[in-house]
């Protein structure tokens, strides 16, 4: 095992203003390491499929302590399970929040119920 950095200076957006693909997860900790204390305050990356029964758990780190610098992970439409239904996002802005999700592409009665369920969260869910 080993924990996968996502680096992030949150001191500019992309061009288009639109999340960022995160790239394929390929640790079971992820580390949302956030720097940078001027500029952007929201950093969005959009997470894509996982794997059958992969277990990941998201950590975050910011250098600024005042809540203002955030990142927003977007599990797009339906692919976000909580205890209380669909949702789509996960919001980092606290240093030590966590998350921890597991992923299901199951197949049931002929539809494919794929999604990234939550298992525990200190991240807002929205």
């Amino acid at each position: 095992y080993g924990v996968q950095d996502k680096e992030t200076n949150i001191t500019s957006t992309p061009l288009s203003g639109e999340p960022e693909a995160f790239g394929s997860i390929t640790s079971p900790v992820v580390f949302l390491n956030h720097y940078g204390t001027s500029g952007t305050s929201v950093k969005s990356y959009i997470i894509g499929d996982g794997v059958e029964g992969q277990i990941v758990h998201f950590v975050f780190s910011t250098q600024v302590t005042d809540g203002t610098r955030t990142i927003k992970l977007d599990f797009t439409a339906n692919t976000l399970l909580s205890g209380s239904g669909r949702t789509r996002y996960l919001t980092f802005d606290t240093e030590g929040q966590s998350a921890t999700l597991i992923y299901m592409g199951l197949q049931t009665n002929g539809s494919i119920a794929k999604a990234w369920r939550i298992i525990n969260t200190g991240a807002s869910v929205s």
